[in-house]
Parts: C-alpha cells; structure tokens; sequence
C-alpha cells in the first residue's frame, strides 16, 4: 500500500514538472495566453473577445437616438 502511494506522488511530480517545463525553466514566468486578444491570427481576421462586441453593442447608438442627442446639445 506505501509503496504504490510514493509511486503515485513520483508519477504526480513528474507530471507535474513536464507540464510545467515552459513555465518553470523559461524567462518569461507565466502561462502562454490563450485570450482572442493575445492571438494574432484572431485578431487579423477581425474577431475580438465577447466582453469587447457586449460593450460596443451596449454603446452603439442608432440614427434616432444620435439625432435626439444631437438636438439636445
């Protein structure tokens, strides 16, 4: 039973390490960003994060409201 336990914590920590090899042993410190606006090739095809498009829709205006805005000034 111990020994398949210390077997187990080994295989975890060596695991553990090998996915952890960019992260640890690399100057950069840190996780590769997987965000749309961290990806180029994303970002050249015009798409954008979903929090960026909710808040231009909730600013987005239509012709009648920039008129009435424009005739309050």
């Amino acid at each position: 039973m111990d020994t398949v336990l210390i077997v187990t914590l080994v295989a975890v920590a060596v695991a553990i390490l090998l996915l952890g090899i960019r992260v640890f042993f690399t100057k950069r410190w840190g996780f590769p960003s997987s965000h749309v606006d961290g990806n180029k090739p994303l970002t050249d095809r015009g798409l954008s994060c979903h929090r960026h498009q909710s808040q231009e829709v909730l600013h987005h205006k239509n012709l009648a409201e920039r008129l009435r805005a424009q005739k309050e000034l």
